[in-house]
């Protein structure tokens, strides 16, 4: 299970120092919105959690209270935004209020919506078929239950099905591979053949780069670009695609999710309130000649480590880059070495191994910690002995929220003494993937979340 930063340069081991800042997102129309103020919180394409067109009044559904305010927005009684536009012709009229009926009724011939990159996109009704690229995609579509209309996935998913723990029950077997999707190696002809509805992935910017313009009007494919990994906006994307793909079962799933998410970050919004001063961290990535390189790759805004800092509550000293949060392999990560780690000087470290399947793989995370740490015994962190390992895979996507809990936890564990991470992972595990399917707590082969963790800290073990 790669990191992004992994796949892009090829690399083995991996290292991430993580700085966290607070962010309270308590409005359950708001992305993280960060209550204290701080211009330090994440970029987003929208402040709209449900980016969906027709979203009119900005909360988390699509419902008959949407078409009631856009009723009142043409009466004059209700302020307009650009939701309203529900059929994105760039007008707001009654023909925006008969669509968004269509939509609710399940007749419309499309749904338009806002894109991870900022662009209005749309995706023709009914979706039957659908390909995932990238495995946080395929998390995302595991957590709302849509894996019965996916038949096509990327090579790096399709390879893994049988080592990843997470696709423990799930019925692979109808599921074929069409290659890479990651920037221009695609190949086009092999996803043209696929016939799929659509093809959930990520930015433009990374992922099958220049595709749209290939399509012709009368043979294309919708790319669902939604920020799965990208940034720290995971239940956006869980909520949006659920209701772009209009199943009912789906769009409960996903509000199931949504909720949960929600709930950990309460958890930890509360807890960090006691909280008077914030650790300090860096995220970055170590290139795999670490015997005659110190060649480090920080994570900036966008690579959704860095994110998952900010939501544990931490102080990330890479905050000044990537300020405005570009989705782009060129700004999302900052090549340079460990002296600027050094520098920095952090209270925490948090290398981020290679491990693989729903747990990071123990022995692996031993060995990027005694990769990274060896390279950072002046900073504060290696002095106090604050240096843990966490798996790459499961800093961003739908475990982001519990890797921060989990993060937060051991960074500030007086405030979070009554708090019990394994109880919020294992809730993950049986309701948002298919590992315990048709088990039961006492069956022996039910995973349970405190068989292990999320991270490793020499001084715990």
């Amino acid at each position: 299970m790669l990191h992004p930063s992994e796949i892009m340069n090829n690399k083995i081991a991996a290292i991430a120092i993580v700085a966290v800042l607070i962010i309270a997102g308590v409005s359950i129309a708001v992305i993280y919105s960060n209550s204290s103020g701080d211009e330090d919180s994440p970029s987003l394409a929208s402040d709209t959690r449900l980016v969906i067109y027709g979203n009119a009044n900005g909360d988390d559904y699509l419902d008959d209270n949407d078409v009631m305010y856009l009723q009142n927005v043409l009466n004059g009684k209700n302020e307009e935004n650009k939701f309203c536009d529900t059929n994105c012709d760039g007008r707001i009229d009654q023909e925006d209020v008969n669509f968004l009926k269509a939509i609710l009724d399940g007749t419309a011939s499309e749904i338009y919506y806002e894109n991870l990159n900022g662009n209005i996109a749309s995706v023709r009704q009914p979706v039957k078929t659908i390909g995932a690229d990238y495995w946080p995609i395929m998390y995302g579509i595991m957590a709302i239950g849509a894996t019965d209309i996916l038949t096509w996935v990327d090579s790096g998913i399709y390879n893994s099905f049988s080592t990843n723990s997470i696709y423990r029950g799930l019925d692979v077997s109808n599921i074929k591979n069409f290659g890479s999707g990651f920037h221009e190696g695609y190949d086009f002809e092999t996803i043209m053949s696929t016939h799929l509805d659509a093809i959930v992935c990520g930015s433009e910017d990374i992922y099958f780069v220049g595709i749209e313009d290939k399509f012709s009007d009368e043979s294309k494919i919708d790319m669902i670009r939604l920020p799965f990994w990208e940034g720290g906006n995971v239940s956006s994307a869980v909520l949006t695609l659920a209701y772009l793909l209009g199943d009912s079962e789906y769009i409960e799933n996903a509000h199931k999710f949504v909720d949960f998410q929600d709930r950990i970050q309460k958890t930890i919004d509360n807890c960090i309130s006691k909280v008077d001063n914030k650790d300090t961290v860096l995220v970055t990535y170590l290139g795999s000649s670490t015997e005659s390189s110190l060649e480090v790759e920080v994570e900036c805004r966008g690579s959704g480590s860095y994110e998952c800092s900010i939501i544990a509550g931490m102080n990330n000293l890479a905050s000044y880059l990537n300020q405005e949060g570009k989705l782009s392999s060129d700004t999302m990560y900052y090549n340079t070495d460990q002296e600027y780690v050094i520098g920095k000087n952090p209270d925490w470290v948090i290398i981020l191994g290679s491990g693989s399947g729903l747990f990071p793989n123990e022995d692996k995370l031993k060995t990027s910690y005694a990769v990274g740490a060896k390279y950072l015994n002046t900073t504060n962190a290696a002095k106090n002995n604050q240096i843990a390992v966490s798996g790459s895979g499961i800093t961003s996507g739908t475990m982001q929220m519990n890797t921060a809990l989990y993060i937060a936890c051991t960074v500030y564990s007086d405030a979070f003494s009554d708090v019990d991470a394994d109880a919020f992972l294992q809730e993950y595990i049986d309701n948002f993937t298919s590992v315990n399917k048709g088990l039961n707590s006492t069956d022996s082969k039910y995973l349970k979340a405190d068989s292990t963790g999320f991270l490793y800290l020499p001084s715990k073990v």
